[in-house]
């Protein structure tokens, strides 16, 4: 993640409102691994609950910290990580991000412009071990480690990290993902940097060999070939494409294109992407719907689907800095509905950024921050929500898919086995000042026993009530 402004089309922004059903199944229960999520291990372990964690920005997680030196290795951090997974009260994935070419084999060693840097040099260069004409995949003998290079330190450092993880003893949560590099689409100079200089071809060839390694997957995946003792190492680990954001253009375009690249998509088991809604402020968490049909489009351009590769979303908030939503209510209300229209869009994971962060995505404040007094810290309204909707979702079926009609009024239904389906509803056209603004929304007198809040609060309703109040925070009706 690195901060950036976003550029995202209005008749984009409208087609979302007036969108009438966003299509996906309404029989898949859904899982805890849907809620994702991200935190600084400096921090104490996430209060919240949550089935899958994303290892980026955890301090010492990424390749040129992991492998220093030409044949140095250092997983202390990882290991530290992975216990704290695994002592945790619930059970969670692991997803590791391995992006960050380390300075001893990058071509741009003294570039201090990338988007991993400080304190980094040169994260976002080719390695010096692929040449520069490595233009094609699987088609002309480039990218194949004959004419145009090994790619051998990356092919040493995979096997040396799966090997790693496949021997640590069972008090240690194992790595279930992997995801070969974070957005790597970023370019360019000012709010974004670049994270990659090299080409799609290169960035497939790195993926096909870390698949070889961890997976035994790909033609000509033998240990001979690769240069190390063995491969298929953890062949039951998930590979993601490296991802790309969602928000904004070029990023989304050049996402596009890689996955379009020769052998992109060969023996990937996910399709990953980053889906922070950006500007304007208030942000619109509605927005990820959007990015959802933009990534499956891309997909069915490249011959494939979401339908094909599950889709995840392994980064995103509603923006890159707190000003895109300074109102806490409202980034209460955004986390709902950032994850109850994700899950109707399509997405199979959607990865918060970030639990513990000062100003992106904030769940969690240290003590003597934001007012806490807890020596433990303190959720904020956002943790809170995110606990909430967690809650609400996990286990049960979303028998009515999240709409809006042409209006203003969002439902989503969400039920378990045969009990009756409760009902969530909010109203974009409400806000949160000094207070949150709602509206009457008409029910039928006794149909609702009363309403939960993403407080945590629940509220009887009257048997002869026909409405109850409705705002931008969303309320989960009880038959």
């Amino acid at each position: 993640m690195k901060m950036r402004s976003a550029v995202f089309p209005m008749f984009l922004l409208l087609a979302i409102v007036s969108a009438a059903q966003i299509p996906t199944s309404t029989t898949t229960v859904i899982p805890s691994t849907f809620f994702g999520l991200h935190y600084y291990y400096a921090n104490l372990y996430p209060v919240v609950s949550f089935g899958s964690m994303r290892l980026w920005d955890t301090n010492a997680t990424r390749w040129q910290v992991m492998n220093p030196s030409a044949g140095t290795y250092s997983f202390t951090k990882l290991d530290q990580v992975l216990l704290a997974v695994k002592t945790a009260t619930y059970p969670t994935d692991v997803l590791l991000s391995l992006g960050g070419t380390p300075q001893f084999i990058s071509s741009d060693s003294t570039n201090s412009g990338c988007e991993y840097d400080p304190p980094h040099p040169g994260s976002c260069g080719v390695p010096t071990d692929i040449a520069a004409s490595c233009t094609n995949v699987n088609g002309n003998n480039n990218c194949d480690g004959k004419t145009d290079g090994t790619n051998q330190t990356w092919r040493d450092y995979m096997y040396a990290l799966a090997h790693h993880i496949s021997q640590l003893s069972n008090s240690y949560q194992k790595v279930t993902s992997i995801e070969i590099w974070n957005e790597f689409t970023a370019q360019g100079s000012g709010p974004t940097y670049p994270a990659w200089e090299g080409t799609d071809a290169q960035l497939v060839r790195m993926a096909q060999d870390a698949n070889c390694i961890f997976t035994g997957r790909g033609t000509g995946c033998t240990a001979a070939n690769m240069g190390v003792t063995a491969v298929g190492i953890l062949p039951t680990v998930l590979v993601t494409t490296p991802n790309g954001v969602m928000e904004q253009s070029p990023e989304n375009t050049n996402w596009g294109t890689y996955v379009g690249t020769t052998g992109a998509l060969s023996n990937v088991d996910v399709a990953a992407v980053h889906t922070y809604t950006g500007s304007p402020s208030p942000t619109v968490a509605e927005k990820v719907a959007t990015m959802y049909t933009s990534t499956n489009g891309y997909l069915v351009t490249a011959g494939s689907s979401c339908t094909d590769i599950p889709c995840w979303s392994t980064e995103g908030s509603w923006g890159t800095n707190a000003s895109l939503e300074p109102n806490l209510d409202l980034q209460a209300a955004f986390v709902a509905r950032y994850y109850l229209v994700g899950w109707a869009s399509g997405f199979q994971r959607m990865y918060w950024y970030n639990y513990s962060a000062s100003n992106v995505g904030t769940l969690w404040v240290a003590n003597g921050s934001g007012g806490c007094m807890n020596a433990n810290g303190c959720l904020t309204k956002a943790g809170t929500a995110y606990q909430t909707i967690y809650g609400w979702m996990v286990g049960q079926t979303m028998s009515t898919l999240c709409s809006n009609g042409s209006g203003t009024i969002w439902t989503c239904g969400l039920e378990t086995g045969s009990n009756p389906a409760a009902l969530v509803v909010w109203d974009t056209s409400k806000t949160c000042s000094t207070s949150c603004t709602t509206g009457p929304y008409t029910i039928t007198a006794g149909q609702y026993s009363s309403y939960n809040s993403l407080d945590g609060t629940n509220t009887l309703i009257s048997h002869t009530a026909t409405t109850v109040p409705v705002g931008a925070k969303p309320i989960e009706l009880v038959p």
